[in-house]
């Protein structure tokens, strides 16, 4: 029967004609054994050496393919990594992450990678987005790039996770801090976007899950937190379109901001809440 690869090929050919001509011969050879014995141990040997040549044709085609085949996969690795390397240079690296946590659980079905799921279209939309942008990229690339930034995202929570010394809020600066809350985000189960920076609209963090999209206002301080930080947030929340607001601190809030979050509905995090749910998500503790 003849075969069917997945691409037609010189050797799927010629496997198919020894196929059909060697069933022809082991008729005729045992023909020849019950007529003419001398002839068919002459054709026996011819048989045998055939048999040899065919076997060293296959293996050097298959040598050939595979060197083919390696040249191929390092042209594909090598235009990927270039891509990647020129998505760093436009400084889309940042956007990329936020991609992966706004819309990576934005649906059910659709492109799946680890723990993440992108509607094709949102696939789509990133394509022209990253074109504009001055990044030459076909579609199939992006799958590529996605599941190399999610990689490095879900390597980094895994080792950044794992801690057995009490570490200090005093040693981090404003942005560590930042990437400490984002870390405990996502492991509670929210897709985290990280937005602070010098134009950040009084939000560090913006987390997704479901129908939530809360803004938080993360406050590495060693004093009390005031009004200033609940007002930011609230402004934020509108800002960033979300449905909620967190103020989250290394120290403690003042009565007047407590009051204030009360009356806006902001949820406020403490010290102590915040070494209680690092200890709980992270197994970090805190001081």
């Amino acid at each position: 029967m003849p075969r069917r690869y997945k691409q037609d090929s010189f050797l799927d050919l010629i496997l198919d004609i020894i196929e059909v001509v060697g069933t022809l011969l082991i008729f005729y050879m045992a023909l020849l054994y019950f007529t003419d014995k001398a002839k068919f141990w002459n054709w026996f040997i011819y048989g045998i050496i055939i048999i040899i040549a065919i076997i060293g044709f296959i293996l050097l085609n298959k040598h050939f393919n595979k060197v083919k085949e390696k040249k191929k996969e390092e042209r594909f690795l090598e235009r990927k990594f270039k891509i990647l390397k020129d998505i760093k240079n436009s400084n889309q690296m940042e956007y990329l992450n936020n991609f992966i946590s706004r819309f990576g659980s934005e649906t059910k079905r659709g492109w799946k990678y680890r723990n993440y799921i992108f509607d094709p279209n949102r696939l789509d939309d990133l394509q022209q987005i990253l074109i504009k942008n001055g990044v030459d990229i076909e579609f199939d690339d992006i799958t590529f790039i996605l599941e190399y930034l999610i990689d490095q995202k879900e390597q980094k929570v895994t080792a950044e996770s794992i801690s057995e010394k009490p570490q200090l809020f005093t040693n981090l600066s404003g942005t560590d801090f930042e990437r400490l809350i984002y870390r405990l985000f996502e492991s509670i189960g929210y897709k985290v976007e990280h937005i602070g920076h010098s134009k950040d609209q009084g939000g560090d963090l913006v987390i997704n899950r479901g129908l939530e999209r809360i803004v938080i206002q993360a406050k590495k301080y060693i004093g009390n937190v005031g009004n200033k930080a609940v007002q930011e947030v609230v402004a934020a929340r509108n800002h960033y379109n979300c449905n909620g607001t967190i103020v989250i601190t290394s120290s403690n809030f003042t009565q007047e901001a407590m009051a204030l979050a009360k009356t806006n509905n902001v949820r406020l995090i403490n010290k102590a809440e915040l070494q209680k749910l690092l200890f709980s998500y992270l197994k970090e503790h805190w001081v």
